[in-house]
């Protein structure tokens, strides 16, 4: 189970694409394999996002998840998901990262639920959905272009 995690562990930037390339293939193939992972798979998450040339593949993973694994699997962990994003945006906020939250955020609201993601994100802080949706999703939206 944690063998894509040493992978990953690895940093050699060449290695990242495919890694996360096949690990969103294990995904999509067998979700139901991956519930007892997903903090192994948050992981690799959290350590991509974390960084600003390999961001966008945290994304990919975190999007993938979204889309095949079972919402009531990932609902413990969504909160934290959301944590550590703002947490990123604040301290180093790009037009790519911005692109990747706002197609997460999309996602997720398709996906999930509109009602389950403003009631994540307020319980973050009280008030902050209408702040994160003013400031920065409407204010980012027209920087998404073609397929992020």
């Amino acid at each position: 189970k944690q063998w894509y995690q040493r992978r990953v562990r690895g940093e050699r930037p060449g290695s990242i694409p495919p890694l996360t390339r096949l690990i969103q293939a294990f995904i999509e193939k067998t979700p139901e394999g991956v519930k007892d992972s997903i903090g192994n798979v948050l992981g690799i998450f959290q350590k991509l996002v974390a960084s600003r040339s390999n961001d966008h593949y945290g994304f990919y993973l975190l999007n993938t998840m979204v889309e095949h694994v079972d919402k009531t699997a990932l609902t413990p962990h969504v909160r934290g998901v959301f944590t550590l994003l703002f947490q990123r945006m604040q301290s180093s906020k790009t037009t790519k990262f911005m692109r990747g939250f706002i197609v997460f955020m999309s996602l997720f609201a398709a996906k999930v639920g509109a009602q389950p993601l403003i009631e994540t994100i307020d319980a973050i802080q009280p008030g902050l959905f209408g702040m994160v949706l003013e400031k920065i999703f409407i204010a980012e939206l027209q920087r998404v272009t073609g397929e992020t």
